[in-house]
């Protein structure tokens, strides 16, 4: 029996409607799942309607798919224009969006309430969200340092949100990689893929302000993405310039190379060309990073007008170096295909355009594993951001080693410096200098003391 008045009913609030005498589809369905919940349900001829008794005092009509379409044929029988279903969007209950943060429907909508994004993901700790474009540290780069700014955005808390949010939300669950991760947290630019040096990265042009907008976020953002693209850029000129060097000089100085030096080839199964392989492209690349890296750190304003963090400058570069050694070390000792791992009896230019090809390569697998988004890549990026190293400020000009011309010189020397005794110790050759204090062009001035083949080497 149906108890209440004509604006009122004494029947039980429905679950989606609030209302007493109306519940959804959803909430019905929901019911007569539970059989311990129902007392009846059946289709009432007269009425053509299904009747469901629940709950032992509660009871709705409503209408099946199938009494909805019985209903439909008799309509349409009767040359009626059609029918409506007034409550299509009460008709299921939906979970909460996946991609959403909230954990229910109630944290949802109190998000909508509170002139939030549902939608972000994690916390917000410090006030970095809080501040906007138009702040002294977004706008005023000629009176602050690197070091106030970072600390005027909050970067710190920003970046240990961020990194929160990648361990929480990501890392193992999404098909995100971790730059394009960040840079979605951050609502920066989408596709980013810090992680490769090929071309369509969209990791190698600085971001502003403007770019980083909207719940969840705030200036300390673009400031965090232009510091990946920073450390982005250092590998892939030092690529770049080893690309160059190895094509225009050091591929077409080989032969030449051999025929000064005289190495010979190794013979079979001889270990010896393996460690030179390996010392050349661990140690090389050291000698040629090292200075690289060094001046374009020391060109960045953090290092250029603060004394006291030459020890900091010095240990940021050896973090830099540091990554492309293990790395190699690592490859060289994994025996993969792709490893660096010489033919039998090759001839000494393939090994050292394997080392040439190896450098390249490190560059590439570097930048691969800083932005892997592993615990210790996070470790790693959290030293090189920290305290806004790899941002502009007071007194910012641009950073670089110079020109590409010097860097180019820098990887020649690197390559012939560590190649020419490498390749006499290999080849059993044991030069030295000699001054015989005869006057130049005099031919063979020693011969009592070494033999003319040994004196025309």
């Amino acid at each position: 029996f149906y108890t209440g008045g004509p604006r009122d009913s004494h029947a039980k609030k429905g679950k989606c409607t609030d209302t007493a005498g109306y519940i959804a589809d959803a909430e019905i369905k929901e019911i007569v799942k539970d059989s311990s919940r129902v007392n009846q349900n059946f289709i009432d001829g007269p009425s053509n309607s299904n009747i469901l008794v629940y709950d032992d005092i509660q009871w709705v009509s409503y209408m099946s798919p199938e009494v909805r379409s019985m209903r439909t044929q008799i309509y349409k029988s009767l040359n009626m224009g059609g029918t409506t279903n007034w409550a299509i969007d009460l008709e299921d209950y939906h979970n909460v969006p996946q991609e959403s943060a909230s954990r229910s429907w109630a944290m949802f909508r109190e998000n909508l309430k509170s002139g939030l994004d549902p939608y972000q993901k994690g916390e917000r700790h410090g006030n970095w969200t809080s501040l906007t474009c138009t702040d002294r540290a977004v706008e005023d780069n000629d009176d602050l340092t690197p070091s106030e700014r970072w600390s005027r955005l909050d970067a710190a808390d920003a970046w240990k949100d961020v990194m929160d949010v990648w361990k929480t939300y990501y890392r193992g669950k999404s098909t995100k990689k971790f730059s394009e991760a960040v840079s979605n947290i951050l609502h920066g630019p989408q596709g980013v893929q810090c992680g490769t040096l090929q071309s369509s990265n969209h990791c190698d042009g600085t971001k502003e302000c403007t770019d980083f907008v909207g719940s969840g976020t705030g200036p300390a953002g673009y400031e965090i993405f232009n510091s990946f693209v920073t450390i982005h850029g250092m590998y892939g000129d030092f690529q770049q310039a080893l690309t160059a060097e190895a094509a225009t000089y050091i591929d077409n100085a080989l032969v030449d190379f051999e025929n000064k030096f005289a190495p010979v080839p190794p013979p079979p199964d001889d270990n010896k060309w393996l460690l030179l392989l390996i010392d050349l492209i661990t140690l090389g690349v050291s000698v040629a990073a090292g200075p690289f890296f060094n001046s374009f750190l020391s060109g960045l304003e953090y290092f250029a007008k603060n004394s006291a963090v030459a020890d900091n400058l010095k240990d940021t570069t050896m973090t830099l170096i540091g990554q492309s050694t293990t790395i190699a070390k690592d490859m060289l000792s994994t025996g993969s295909n792709d490893a660096w791992t010489p033919g039998k009896q090759a001839e000494f230019s393939h090994y050292m355009g394997q080392a040439l090809s190896a450098w390249a390569d490190l560059s590439e697998r570097t930048v691969q594993k800083i932005f892997d988004g592993s615990d210790e890549s996070i470790e790693l990026l959290t030293s090189l951001l920290s305290d806004g190293k790899l941002i502009v400020g007071k007194g910012s000009k641009l950073p670089g080693a110079g020109s590409n011309a010097a860097l180019k010189t820098l990887i020649g020397k690197a390559f012939f410096a560590y190649a020419i005794p490498a390749i006499w110790s290999i080849s059993g050759a044991s030069p030295f200098i000699i001054d015989s204090g005869f006057a130049c062009g005099t031919i063979d001035p020693i011969g009592g003391y070494m033999t003319p083949d040994a004196m025309h080497k």
